[in-house]
């Protein structure tokens, strides 16, 4: 018996070796090493090339010669192409064997040519012929049957080899990134309420969990109403008189933090006369840093103390009154 019926006999004995050489005598001159393993009743090939593997004419050269050896013990097989020397899979196919074997392909006197590595620049095109595969409704019916009866280790595993995918990689990172970011700014760090977004609600009513913005801002508006039955002016552009002559539009604002420092300054808006003995400077000062304490002064007139939480409470509006 020559080596070529004896490798040919271990692997249809289901011996992987055998099945690895068989498969790379034909694909390692075209520069694409296979390397074979098996779990549980599970053939696992990773085609292995400096140039990307091209996935549907690796995957049909296996099948179809997997359909003529007829392993023993093995009823899935799971094929896989990266670049040599990476561990990141480009692509991943699988098919069930067994399934495929009870229903050969048509009879046919034709060999496919089969370029593994096609050159896109080439204006010469290759004929195919490819096996044609026949199944009945009872056939089909039955399939659909065995995919909706997949057991909970076949689901998992499927799920494990996506994962291990590029792909896969690509959105454990991303999941990992929104659970650390959500843990930490609701957990560690709750009390933020004008610097995350808010909570998103799907189309089904469910809650999902708000992403916080990373150095939260916040907005303070508010107004001073000088009262005093000396006000001047219009109803448009109201200011004070007399002692409070200071009192007009434009007056500065100034936010602090607790030991002093300024955190942001802005201005009043023009004086509105809401009453005869009324005029209201409104004003509104954002990209305001988070601290635990606030002093907010307008014009020369002192300031106002507030904590973090009592402007929170006041939904960050305050007001100021001067006059009688």
């Amino acid at each position: 018996m020559n080596e070529s019926n004896s490798l040919l006999t271990q692997a249809k004995a289901g011996n992987i070796q055998a099945i690895e050489t068989l498969i790379n005598k034909t694909l390692e001159p075209k520069g694409i090493s296979v390397k074979a393993s098996l779990s549980t009743e599970c053939l696992i090939l990773v085609a292995e090339s400096k140039h990307a593997p091209t996935q549907s004419l690796i995957v049909d050269f296996v099948k179809k010669g997997l359909l003529k050896v007829k392993p023993k013990n093995i009823t899935k097989v799971i094929i896989r192409g990266r670049l040599s020397n990476q561990t990141i899979n480009l692509w991943q196919d699988s098919f069930n064997l067994i399934e495929t074997l009870q229903s050969p392909p048509t009879p046919s006197s034709i060999e496919p040519t089969v370029d593994l590595h096609p050159n896109p620049n080439t204006s010469k095109k290759t004929t195919k012929t490819r096996p044609t595969y026949t199944r009945s409704t009872t056939q089909r019916k039955t399939q659909t049957k065995k995919v909706a009866d997949f057991t909970i280790a076949e689901v998992l595993e499927a799920v494990v080899d996506f994962l291990q995918t590029q792909n896969g990689e690509r959105i454990i990172i991303v999941l990992a990134t929104f659970l650390a970011t959500s843990f930490f700014w609701n957990v560690v760090s709750p009390n933020s309420n004008q610097g995350s977004s808010q909570v998103a609600t799907s189309g089904q009513g469910v809650s999902l969990p708000s992403i916080p913005l990373v150095n939260p801002k916040y907005t303070i508006k508010g107004s001073l109403t000088l009262v005093d039955s000396d006000i001047e002016g219009s109803d448009e552009y109201c200011y004070g008189g007399g002692g409070y002559s200071d009192i007009e539009a434009n007056m500065s604002v100034t936010i602090r933090d607790g030991q002093g420092n300024i955190l942001a300054t802005g201005n009043t808006g023009s004086g509105q006369k809401e009453s005869l003995v009324q005029c209201v400077f409104s004003f509104e000062i954002p990209d305001i840093p988070k601290s635990d304490f606030y002093a907010i002064e307008v014009g020369r007139r002192g300031e106002l103390n507030y904590s973090f939480e009592e402007l929170n409470a006041k939904e960050w509006t305050v007001g100021l009154s001067i006059g009688l």
